[in-house]
């Protein structure tokens, strides 16, 4: 199978991407994410991400799926 994992202390600490039975499966965990502000920046770098996951295992549309999970295990609003 093909499988990908990242991991690292920062707000973005854990990625877990695998590709089986035209499913590609990607995990995010989040450790950290200010909610109003940078959230929505976290979500583009993600699914950018994927983009190019997507592209270089040369996935089809009309064959291959995508599930993205994304745990949050610290979504706070700072005023």
């Amino acid at each position: 199978s093909r499988r990908f994992i990242y991991t690292n202390d920062s707000c973005i600490s854990l990625i877990h991407a695998s590709y089986r039975e035209s499913l590609l499966d990607i995990h995010f965990v989040l450790r950290s994410s200010e909610v109003s502000t940078t959230f929505n920046h976290d979500l583009r770098f993600l699914y950018y991400l994927t983009k190019r996951v997507y592209q270089a295992l040369k996935l089809q549309p009309d064959r291959d799926l995508i599930r993205l999970r994304f745990n949050l295990n610290s979504a706070h609003i700072l005023k």
